[in-house]
Parts: C-alpha cells; sequence; structure tokens
C-alpha cells in the first residue's frame, strides 16, 4: 500500500489494501461537556462533507481493519479529521475500554451494517476547529486524492439543537445543519442514548 505523510506526521495511503466487498461501516461521534457561563451543556462534534451535509466521522471497512469495527471507526476519524483532532492510538485506546462509549447498531441507506460510536474523545475542544482547519488548508495544497479531501468543516453542535434538527427538515435548512441520510437513519436509533449523555452532566 502507497502512503505519503504530510508534515503533520498524517499518513494518507492510496488505495485499499484488498478487494473485499464492502462488509460494514463504523464510525465515531464525539461529544464533550462544555461548560457555559454557570451552565454545562452536551455538544457534539460533527463533520461537513464536500456537499454541504453534516455527520459523524465514518466510512467502509478496509482490510487492514481487520474486520474490527472498532479499528474501522478509529482510523475513519483519523483519517476524515486529518489527524488534526486526536491521535490514532488516542482514539484506540479509548475504545478499548467498552465503558467509554455507546455502540449505535445501524444501517446505511443500502442495508450495510453501520455502526457508530458515540464516545468523550480526549481533546481540547476549543482547539478543534483551527487545528482541522489548518491542516485541511495543508491537504488541499499538497493536492491529496480526493478521498481525503471529504470533509471540509467540523463544528461543534449543542444536544438541544441536534434534536430540534431531527424534528424537522425545514429545521435542517433554517438552522443551516442538513444532516446525511444515513446519520440521521442512526440518530432517530440512538435518541435514548443521547438523551442519557445529560446525566454525566
Amino acid at each position: 500500500m502507497d502512503a505519503f505523510k504530510s508534515k503533520k506526521g498524517f499518513s494518507f495511503y492510496k488505495g485499499n489494501s484488498d478487494k473485499k466487498p464492502h462488509l460494514y461501516s463504523a464510525g465515531i461521534l464525539p461529544y464533550q461537556i462544555k461548560k457555559i457561563g454557570k451552565d454545562k451543556k452536551v455538544y457534539f462534534l460533527l463533520a461537513k462533507d464536500i456537499n454541504g451535509y453534516w455527520s459523524d466521522f465514518g466510512g467502509k471497512c478496509e482490510g487492514l481493519d481487520n474486520l474490527n469495527i472498532k479499528e474501522t471507526a478509529s482510523r475513519e476519524f483519523y483519517e476524515e479529521s486529518y489527524g488534526s483532532v486526536v491521535s490514532l492510538d488516542g482514539i484506540r485506546t479509548v475504545l478499548k475500554n467498552d465503558k467509554n462509549f455507546k455502540l449505535i447498531n445501524s444501517e446505511s441507506m443500502g442495508g450495510i451494517s453501520y455502526y457508530m460510536f458515540i464516545t468523550r474523545l480526549p481533546m481540547i475542544a476549543e482547539e478543534t476547529r483551527d487545528r482541522f482547519k489548518t491542516t485541511l488548508n495543508y491537504v488541499q495544497y499538497i493536492n491529496a486524492d480526493f478521498q481525503y479531501r471529504e470533509k471540509v468543516d467540523i463544528q461543534w453542535i449543542s444536544l438541544e439543537t441536534l434534536l430540534l434538527l431531527l424534528k424537522s427538515e425545514k429545521n435542517e435548512t433554517k438552522m443551516g445543519w442538513p444532516l446525511r441520510r444515513v446519520f440521521k437513519k442512526t440518530l432517530f436509533m440512538s435518541i435514548r442514548e443521547l438523551n442519557e449523555l445529560k446525566h454525566e452532566i
């Protein structure tokens, strides 16, 4: 497998490591508990794709994942955030402990299994977007393969706002947060788990 590294140390791989069919997809929906004045709220980190839709960080399994959904989710988050938010080892370490995440079993629009890990990653929330943008500029400058330029922005969104988006597509348009269909489908399946995060405050 061919690869090259950016100045940030992030590896870009060219091509899949095998020719196996798409067996499943997996991803991560990161969250943080943020203090707003005297209050604390749950916020999620979403990624915006080149078509303007927001979602978690996820994608198809690859041969190097060895059919390990945690490894697929870790790698996809690392790749789609350009390695600028949390180290790959940091993500893997968090997912080693089943108490650190809530796992949602969903499906893509084509019926392929999709596994979403809702987890609190060790990141400095206020720095995530600036670091992402800096690395994105470099990725665009070196003209990396298209598959490594899928995401063009990341932003934090509150639990309350996310639940409002799920109530109506009009809310998505009005509030400027159109959601990817598979992500929205997975969120509908995880309403209980999302609300449970309030108890961590």
